[in-house]
């Protein structure tokens, strides 16, 4: 008889406020925020490795973190506000200093039994959310789910060939979406001359150098869209060595057309992205810095997101891998079910 399936029961959810006294008023969305492609929702998870599992021990780590959300939200107070839309269409914060909703929970199992969470998270209940008006028009794909590890050794291989042939260096990002550009458009099987297409977003903080407010700092996004588009042919005959050539260059072009769109040179919406099945965007987790958070009991053994809903757009996730493994942890969510194998066997040969 197969044992029953873990259970995950939650409290009810409860506000944690700023520790401290912060401004009011409201903050206006920066032109970046305020573009559809960033104003959604990412979910992630945190696993931390538990020093003790005695009941104290659990409640001093569940304390600790409240206190230390609380702290935080004193200098990221707008974290702490809400919301709200006073003039249609010019959605703002308004610095109420509520707090977050903190809710604790408690799984009928431990992390060993469910090795870690590295396989998929255990589903915990959440009561359905009533849809914000009329649902998209977006076609959605059946994408296999899976992941796919990139060793260390594997990208120093082609930084390496990168080196040799160009005199350049290049990212671990360079060397990881050539692999599964190149491998998908082998997998999918477009015509020669059918356009296929890469998109990802790149930080662009650096870029504004003394624009940002200072002391009061600036708290929304900075990133900019880049990629390129190319023919199936073109991409499944070139070399790693080109593709990694090509997306240094479009990440080069990102730089100069950012500061042309700050400058107001720039009208039209670079943000739009192509939604079908040719277009494959690529997320790099694995530098964000939450897997460096500690909340007092040590830092995550792994993060990583909860996308599993995201079936418009073929998309690509890199974390790092759950410690103490090394190299890039792939989320793919990029091919429907006859090109999966394929695609896993082409990136097997490079990873």
């Amino acid at each position: 008889m197969a044992a029953p399936a873990p259970t995950v029961a939650k409290s009810p959810p409860a506000l944690v406020p700023p520790a401290g006294p912060t401004p009011g008023g409201t903050l206006p969305l920066s032109s970046i925020d305020k573009t559809a492609a960033v104003r959604v929702m990412v979910d992630f998870i945190q696993v931390f490795q538990s020093p003790s599992s005695d009941s104290s021990s659990v409640d001093e780590q569940v304390a600790a973190m409240r206190q230390g959300f609380a702290r935080a939200l004193v200098p990221y107070y707008p974290v702490a506000g809400r919301i709200a839309e006073p003039t249609p269409g010019e959605p703002v914060v308004d610095c109420t200093g509520e707090g977050v909703w903190f809710v604790e929970a408690a799984a009928s199992c431990s992390l060993a039994d469910v090795n870690g969470l590295e396989d998929r998270p255990l589903a915990i209940p959440n009561p359905p959310k009533p849809p914000l008006g009329p649902p998209p028009s977006f076609t959605a794909f059946n994408f296999v789910k899976s992941t796919v590890e990139i060793s260390l050794d594997s990208i120093k291989r082609v930084k390496d060939q990168v080196a040799a042939e160009t005199a350049q260096r290049c990212s671990t990002f360079d060397v990881v979406t050539a692999m599964i550009f190149k491998c998908r458009a082998a997998a999918i099987g477009s015509a020669p001359d059918a356009e296929v297409r890469l998109g990802f977003a790149a930080g662009t903080r650096h870029l504004l150098g003394s624009s940002l407010p200072s002391p009061e700092g600036y708290y929304g996004n900075c990133v900019y869209p880049g990629g390129l588009a190319r023919a199936s042919k073109d991409v499944e005959e070139a070399s790693l060595v080109e593709i990694v050539t090509a997306i240094r260059e479009a990440k080069d072009a990102l730089s100069a057309r950012f500061l042309d769109w700050l400058g107001g040179g720039a009208k039209d919406s670079h943000y739009n992205v192509s939604l079908d099945y040719g277009t494959l965007v690529v997320t790099d987790w694995s530098h964000v810095g939450f897997n460096d958070v500690d909340y007092g009991f040590g830092e995550p053994t792994y993060v990583f997101t909860l996308n599993d809903d995201v079936n418009i757009v073929p998309s690509v996730v890199y974390l790092k891998p759950p410690k103490p493994k090394q190299g890039i942890r792939l989320v793919l969510q990029c091919v429907e079910e006859p090109h999966a194998t394929v695609f896993t066997d082409e990136l097997h040969k490079l990873a």
